[in-house]
C-alpha cells in the first residue's frame, strides 16, 4: 500500500512500509529499535495519562499513540532547566495519514527535557478512519482523541484546549514543521509566564498562523481562537487580541514552517477549501473589523 510522507514537507510515495521506515533513518526522525530501553529522560514516569476509555464514542479517548519509537535530536540538558508540559492540541478532519505523520514529526523533533500531551480533535461526522490513530503499543507519552460536533477548525481547536493541562499550549495543524528540540527553543524566547508568541512560519512574520501561547494567557481568554470565526481571518484576530492585551511576544527570529499548499506544499483538499470557503472568508473579515472596531475586547 502506497504511503506520502510529509514528515519533512515533501511529497514521497513508498511502496512498503519497509521502504517508508528505511527512508525515516535518513531524516532528523529516526525510528530506534523497539527492543531498545526506553532513552534516558523519557520513561513512562515523566508522561501524564488520562485514565482508559473503553470505547471510542465517548467524547475524550485515550490510548497510546501510534508514533514509533524515535531518536530525538541530541542536545545537553540546559543549565537551570525546569521541566514543563506542553500540550499539542491539532484539529483534523480527512487527513488520517497526514496527522499520523504530524504526530511523528513533533514528537521526534521534541528534547527528552519536558513533558508532551498530545491531543486530536475530530469531527463528530468525519468519516475517515481516525482508529488506527490508536493502535499499536509504542513510546509512552500522552495522547488523546477528542471528538465533538464541530462546524469549523475553531470549534476543533477550542474543544481539544479545554481538555489541555500543559503549561503551554500550541495549535498544531497537519501542515506546520517545527525546529529541532522546540520545546527548549519555545521556553528560551519566552518571557515570564503570561505570553503569546509570535514567530515566522517562513511565509510571513505579521501574523501568527500557528499558535503558541501560555496557560496563564490562555486562561486570560479562555479559548485559543475566537470562538465565533469560522476559519478566516481567527489568526489575525489572534495575534492582534495579544497585541492588545499587552502580551505579544515577537520572536520571528524562530522557524516553524507553514508547509501550505500556496508555497507548494501540502496538496490543495477538501479541508483546505472547507476553511477557505467565500463564506468563511467574508464572515471573518467582517467580525475582524468589528472586533477591531472595538479593541479586541481590551478596554483602551
Amino acid at each position: 500500500m502506497k504511503h506520502i510522507c510529509r514528515l519533512t514537507g515533501e511529497k514521497k510515495e513508498f511502496k512498503s512500509n519497509e521502504e517508508y521506515e528505511n527512508f525515516l533513518k535518513t531524516t532528523g526522525v529516526r525510528v530506534r529499535d523497539r527492543s531498545r530501553h526506553v532513552i534516558s529522560g523519557v520513561g513512562k514516569n515523566r508522561v501524564s495519562r488520562a485514565p482508559s476509555t473503553p470505547s471510542i464514542m465517548r467524547e475524550v479517548v485515550t490510548r497510546k499513540s501510534h508514533t514509533p519509537d524515535v531518536l530525538r535530536p541530541k542536545v545537553p540538558m540546559p543549565k537551570n532547566h525546569v521541566m514543563q508540559k506542553f500540550s499539542l492540541i491539532h484539529p483534523s478532519r480527512g487527513r488520517v495519514d497526514q496527522a499520523l505523520d504530524c504526530m511523528k514529526y513533533w514528537y521526534g523533533m521534541m528534547s527528552p527535557f519536558n513533558e508532551v500531551e498530545y491531543i486530536l480533535s475530530i469531527d463528530h461526522n468525519d468519516p475517515s478512519n481516525y482508529l488506527k490513530i490508536l493502535e499499536g503499543d509504542t513510546e509512552p507519552f500522552g495522547f488523546r482523541m477528542v471528538r465533538g460536533k464541530n462546524a469549523n477548525v475553531v470549534q476543533a481547536l477550542n474543544r481539544g484546549a479545554k481538555c489541555a493541562t500543559g503549561d503551554v499550549l500550541i495549535y498544531v495543524s497537519d501542515d506546520f514543521l517545527c525546529p529541532p528540540n522546540w520545546d527548549l527553543e519555545i521556553q528560551k524566547n519566552a518571557e515570564g509566564d503570561d505570553w503569546f508568541m509570535l514567530v515566522n512560519d517562513g511565509i510571513q512574520k505579521k501574523v501568527a498562523t500557528i499558535l503558541i501561547e501560555s496557560r496563564k494567557y490562555y486562561k486570560r481568554l479562555g479559548y485559543m481562537y475566537y470562538p465565533e470565526y469560522i476559519s478566516m481571518f481567527a489568526d489575525p484576530d489572534a495575534t492582534e487580541t495579544a497585541r492588545a492585551h499587552g502580551r505579544l511576544l515577537d520572536r520571528t527570529n524562530l522557524l516553524f514552517k507553514h508547509n501550505h499548499y500556496t508555497v507548494g506544499g501540502m496538496p490543495f483538499d477538501a479541508t483546505y477549501s472547507k476553511e477557505n470557503s467565500p463564506v468563511a472568508w467574508k464572515h471573518g473579515e467582517k467580525l475582524f473589523e468589528k472586533r477591531k472596531k472595538e479593541n479586541f475586547g481590551v478596554k483602551i
